[in-house]
């Protein structure tokens, strides 16, 4: 079905790069402190409070606080791209 000519894989690649792209920009949503203007980034997380890289805003405990300014995690709002 396929040789082993790379121009053959190519074009499949970029789209498959494209597509995880745009999945990435739904999925990995930043939050905004709205008392201090802290922003949770998702890819990277919050390691000094032990949220990994790549936790949701959802998945952080209701009890994390935000590391700038101490505000709950409902003084957070999604920002849009």
């Amino acid at each position: 079905m396929f040789d082993d000519n790379q121009d053959t894989y190519y074009p499949v690649l970029i789209y498959f790069q494209l597509s995880i792209s745009k999945i990435q920009g739904i999925i990995m949503k930043d939050h905004l402190c709205t008392v201090r203007g802290y922003i949770y980034e998702q890819k990277n997380g919050d390691p000094d409070a032990g949220i990994k890289a790549g936790t949701s805003f959802e998945e952080i405990p209701d009890d994390w606080e935000c590391p700038d300014c101490g505000s709950p995690k409902e003084d957070f709002e999604e920002l849009e791209d």
